[in-house]
C-alpha cells in the first residue's frame, strides 16, 4: 500500500482542507508580513502544500520528505528538496527561521530525537501531530498500513509526553485547541479530561508552536 502513498497527497480532500486551515492558522498566528525573507524547512512535506503558500508570501522554503517520489515531485517543480528519514538522526547546514512540522511525529519510532533535531534547526517549530490521551505512548506495528513510518512502525505519543519532553528540553510552546484548525475530519477542540476521550482515537489532534532557546 505504501506505493500508493504519492496519490493520497493529490486526491484527498479533506487533507486539501486541512492544510488551508492550517496554512490560514499560521497567518493568523504570525502575521501575513512575517514569512517575507524568512528561511523555512517543511519537514515531512509530502507535496509541500503549506510550504509552495508559503513561498507565495515571499519565504525561503527547503523541503524534505521521507518518500524518494514525493521529493522528485518537489524537484520536477522547481523547489529544494532532499529526502529524509526522521527516524534517523538529521542535521541541516543551513540556518532556519521555522520548522513547519506537520502531520509527522506520529509516523516516527524515534519521535523524541526527531523533535529534538527540529528545535535544534530553528527557534520556532510549529508543530502538529496525532496523539493519545493516555500516560504512555502508543505503538503501532501493522507494516501494511500506508499510514506508519517507513520503517513500519509508527507511535502514536501521549500529548502529555509531547509536552513534557518540550519543557525538559527548555522549549516553551502554546498550544492551540482550536475550531479554525479542526476540518477535514482532524479534531483539536477535544478534552483531555473527558473520560469519553481517553485513550486513542484516529485524528485527535495538538497544535502547537514551540520556541527554543536558541
Amino acid at each position: 500500500m505504501k506505493n500508493e502513498i504519492e496519490n493520497s497527497f493529490t486526491t484527498n480532500g479533506s487533507l486539501e482542507n486541512s492544510n488551508d486551515a492550517r496554512y490560514k492558522k499560521l497567518l493568523k498566528i504570525f502575521g501575513d508580513d512575517w514569512f517575507e525573507g524568512k528561511n523555512i524547512l517543511e519537514v515531512g512535506a509530502g507535496h509541500g502544500t503549506i510550504g509552495i503558500k508559503l513561498k507565495e508570501k515571499n519565504a525561503n522554503v527547503v523541503f524534505t520528505d521521507g518518500y524518494e517520489k514525493h521529493v522528485e515531485v518537489l524537484k520536477a517543480k522547481g523547489h529544494e528538496a532532499y529526502v529524509m528519514d526522521q527516524d534517523d538522526f538529521w542535521t541541516i547546514d543551513r540556518k532556519f527561521d521555522m520548522v513547519i512540522h506537520f502531520s509527522v511525529l506520529y509516523h516516527l519510532r524515534e519521535w523524541k530525537q526527531d523533535l529534538l533535531c527540529a528545535m535544534a534547526t530553528a527557534p520556532i517549530v510549529v508543530l502538529e501531530t496525532e496523539v493519545n490521551n493516555e500516560e504512555e505512548d502508543l505503538i503501532l506495528t501493522d507494516r501494511d498500513n500506508w499510514d506508519q513510518a517507513i520503517n513500519g512502525i509508527g507511535i502514536r505519543p501521549s500529548w502529555k509526553n509531547i509536552e513534557s519532553h518540550i519543557m525538559e528540553h527548555e522549549g516553551i510552546f502554546v498550544r492551540y485547541d482550536d475550531p479554525d484548525i479542526s476540518v477535514g475530519g482532524r479534531n483539536f477542540t477535544w478534552d483531555s479530561e473527558d473520560e469519553n476521550n481517553k485513550g486513542y482515537h484516529e485524528n485527535r489532534r495538538r497544535f502547537y508552536v514551540i520556541r527554543g532557546t536558541q
